[in-house]
């Protein structure tokens, strides 16, 4: 296929010149519908993956990088937020978990430690001794003799 009638069949080979693909990207950026762009979008693609030569060629060429950024753009920005979400998301069930495990802790230990000052006011209303109680405690709640000894 010769000159620039074929542009759109001649840019899905893998025999395109440097000049092909300008053109290519000249046509894209001239597309006004959305449609047509999205089309545009996956013919450069094909185009870009089948030469990747003139493609790493193009990069040096500053006018021909921006063109391309402006078409890839709104895959660019799809990217961008697809990373942002996951990002968000990570963070946010990350945070939410340690939250949830630090209240937890605290919460479970507050009610352990109610529970116990109640067991010990119990206990001493049946007349239990302290050093009953301390042995109750270690036995009954596994603590250490000087932590059973912060509840009387």
């Amino acid at each position: 296929m010769s000159g620039t009638e074929h542009t759109w069949l001649k840019a899905l080979s893998e025999n395109l010149e440097k000049s092909d693909l300008e053109h290519l990207l000249q046509k894209i950026d001239r597309l006004q519908w959305n449609f047509d762009r999205v089309l545009a979008d996956s013919v450069l693609e094909v185009a870009v993956r089948a030469n990747k030569k003139i493609v790493s060629k193009l990069r040096g060429d500053e006018h021909m990088c921006q063109a391309l950024l402006e078409i890839m753009e709104p895959e660019i920005n799809k990217i961008k937020e697809s990373v942002a979400e996951s990002v968000t998301k990570s963070v946010t069930e990350s945070v939410t978990e340690s939250v949830t495990e630090s209240v937890t802790k605290s919460v479970t230990k507050s009610v352990t430690e109610s529970n116990l000052l109640n067991t010990v006011k119990s206990f001493r209303s049946l007349g239990i001794g302290n050093d009953q109680i301390i042995e109750l405690l270690i036995t009954n709640f596994g603590l250490s003799p000087q932590k059973a000894e912060t509840f009387l």
